[in-house]
């Protein structure tokens, strides 16, 4: 076998494994992130993914950085999904995994925030996982009266 096509092979075999990999990791992770109706509603979404920690601490080193009204903060030690892709030779699949949360946040955009800088799937040793509140802006009133 030819070395240089079977490492052409597996880069269109990444692209094909990628997209399904991201989609993958979105689908697990609609059991974890709560489906909140409006951004009205986030008072509840910490509320809910705390409810399913018992569950996610099995597979991941969680801890809540920080917990507020407005913004709720993960701090994830491992991802067990990007030790598996490492451990077969497979890191550069990682940052598909990743993209995940991204996907989910997209579908998310009008109820809550999502941000992120740090990501072991790019190299990083954690994940920092932000949800954040949206804030409508208030309406002007134009009938105030002068001071």
């Amino acid at each position: 076998m030819n070395p240089t096509k079977s490492k052409k092979e597996f880069k269109i075999s990444q692209k094909n494994i990628g997209p399904s990999a991201t989609y993958a990791a979105k689908q697990a992770l609609r059991l974890w992130v709560p489906k909140i109706e409006r951004p009205e509603d986030f008072d509840f979404f910490s509320i809910e993914m705390k409810k399913k920690f018992w569950l996610w601490k099995l597979f991941y080193d969680i801890e809540i950085s920080i917990e507020n009204t407005d913004i709720f903060k993960l701090h994830l030690s491992n991802c067990p999904f990007c030790e598996v892709l490492n451990t077969f030779g497979l890191s550069n699949l990682s940052s598909y995994i990743c993209e995940g949360d991204w996907a989910i946040a997209n579908d998310n955009k009008e109820k809550w925030l999502f941000e992120r800088t740090h990501q072991i799937g790019t190299g990083d040793t954690f994940c920092d996982h932000t949800y954040k509140r949206i804030k409508r802006a208030q309406p002007i009133n134009k009938h105030c009266p002068r001071a």
